[in-house]
């Protein structure tokens, strides 16, 4: 976990988006192996499947960037300190920020006629 925040700070320090969204996504990855409930983990496995789109907008903002780098840090302190229920409190607070920022996107779509039709889309006039 370590190794990969390392990825994942530099890729931040870079701006490079593409590497941010990777070593994120096995940021992500990499904790969820640690859970022995393997049920519990193809669930999450799942979800974030579906958040992958969030995660890749909210990439692109340099405050959510800087928020989930804070975040993975403190996560990792919690783990270096046994600390399981910081490290429960701080994965809620992780996970809810994430639903915040799908509900910002969510909003900002059906809020921007343009972003919420298009080619291909269902109210598209193509």
């Amino acid at each position: 976990l370590e190794a990969i925040q390392s990825r994942h700070d530099a890729a931040v320090a870079a701006s490079d988006l593409a590497a941010v969204f990777r070593s994120n996504a096995d940021f992500h990855r990499a904790l969820f192996a640690l859970c022995p409930n393997q049920f519990l983990v193809s669930a999450i496995e799942r979800a974030a499947l579906q958040a992958h789109a969030v995660r890749f907008t909210a990439v692109q903002e340099p405050p959510a960037l800087q928020r989930a780098q804070a975040d993975h840090h403190a996560m990792l302190a919690a783990m270096r300190d046994a600390d399981r229920q910081k490290l429960a409190a701080l994965c809620r607070e992780h996970l809810e920020n994430a639903l915040s920022a799908r509900e910002r996107m969510t909003r900002s779509l059906g809020d921007d006629p343009a972003a919420a039709s298009g080619p291909g889309k269902p109210d598209s006039h193509d």
